[in-house]
């Protein structure tokens, strides 16, 4: 969700670039894909065939905390990736509702985000 303010948009949880190995259950077929950011309320993974708005699945990944996490989450929109070379589409992932344990280690690794990277 995307507010507008001043000119600029304003999400609702910050993201951090995140290039990590994501599992994925949706219908019953599991594949290993690779996330390109992570915030509090979801994340974008890479993936090379169209999978269906507001499918719901089962993501599973580890952040650099060791912290393994397996959350449920709905894909909310898709896009084509600009990346030459790269898979297809980019998937934008909501998470349904996190245990606070879970989303306490989600917000720690996004706002432990360094100077140099860019503000997402």
């Amino acid at each position: 969700m995307q507010q507008a303010f001043a000119g600029q948009y304003k999400r609702k949880y910050p993201r951090r670039v995140f290039y990590g190995s994501v599992g994925i259950l949706i219908h019953g077929h599991y594949f290993v894909s690779e996330c390109t950011t992570l915030s509090e309320g979801g994340l974008s993974f890479l993936h090379e065939t169209p999978l269906a708005p507001e499918a719901c699945l089962v993501l599973t990944f580890k952040i650099p905390d060791n912290a393994m996490l397996s959350v449920r989450g709905e894909i909310k929109n898709s896009r084509k990736n600009k990346t030459p070379g790269g898979k297809s589409l980019i998937f934008g992932i909501q998470f349904l509702p996190l245990p606070i344990g879970e989303k306490r280690r989600i917000r720690a690794y996004v706002s432990a985000r360094s100077e140099d990277e860019p503000i997402l």
